[in-house]
């Protein structure tokens, strides 16, 4: 019982969002995430910035003449990597906003700082920078190998704990579960502490997936998923961890949580818009 519990619990895992277990060192999200920002009500102003002055700007990032992130939603849409760049301003496109100060502890802060100060309402620079200073630090302990199918059986039996630690629900007879959107599931018996439930897996079906589809074959008494993932495409998790799925062998996966510009220069484009004194 345990080991198929066991089982079920790292396939809902691998498979909550992406197929891969969490990285041992969470990478950075967006380029707004380093930036100090503020909801305040933005009205214009004149001159230059100033240490203190709260400042709006439209920014863009690219490589190679790509957009990867960026504040305006027109070099969004015309940009190839538009999803990913769509899945980091969840609440839509606006202007970055920031406290000006050229000895912010944060490099991006503090470089954004430096440049606004030599600029104007209106005005346009554009920025050679490591992309480390936005967080974006390869790591190599962030490439991983995970493994492409798994295997379980048709019949479960769980503990009421293991139960409603996996499902969050009280269970009770033929409940139908759904079992992490992949198929149903129904519960059929409930012993004192233990609770049986058969998957209703249906064999040849094909499921997407962050980063790829998953297959579903069934036998007489298990069910065997296989990972198919989309190479080269960088995915935006649930949990905010960027994933790229570099190579797939017969067996296994290389997934890279790294963002896509770690390790590379980039350039940034920043247009300052407004200008708040305290």
């Amino acid at each position: 019982m345990k080991k198929t519990a066991l089982l079920l619990t790292l396939f809902l895992i691998l498979f909550s969002g992406c197929i891969g277990s969490k990285p041992l060192v969470d990478s950075t999200t967006s380029t707004t995430t380093q930036i100090t920002t503020t909801s305040t009500t933005i009205m214009p102003g004149l001159g230059q910035p100033e240490k203190g002055d709260l400042v709006s700007i439209d920014y863009t990032v690219t490589w190679q003449d790509e957009v990867f992130d960026t504040s305006i939603k027109v070099e969004a849409e015309t940009s190839p990597n538009k999803e990913l760049i769509e899945s980091m301003h969840p609440r839509g496109f606006e202007p970055l906003q920031f406290i000006v100060d050229v000895e912010s502890a944060d490099p991006a802060s503090r470089t954004f700082s430096i440049t606004v100060k030599t600029m104007k309402i209106g005005d346009t620079h554009s920025i050679t920078e490591p992309a480390e200073i936005f967080g974006w630090t390869r790591k190599e302990e962030l490439v991983q190998t995970q493994p492409r199918s798994f295997t379980l059986p048709i019949f479960e039996t769980l503990s009421s704990k293991e139960f409603q630690t996996l499902f969050e629900k009280t269970p009770k007879k033929d409940m139908q579960i759904s079992w992490y959107k992949h198929w149903n599931s129904t519960v059929t018996d409930i012993e004192a502490d233990t609770i049986s439930i058969r998957h209703n897996a249906v064999n040849g079906s094909i499921y997407t997936g962050l980063g790829g589809t998953i297959k579903i074959e069934t036998r007489a008494e298990t069910i065997k998923t296989t990972f198919n993932p989309e190479l080269g495409k960088t995915f935006l998790t649930p949990d905010k961890r960027y994933l790229t799925y570099t190579d797939a062998g017969p067996d296994t996966v290389i997934a890279d949580y790294n963002h896509p510009l770690a390790g590379k220069t980039v350039q940034i484009k920043i247009t300052l818009k407004n200008i708040t004194s305290p």
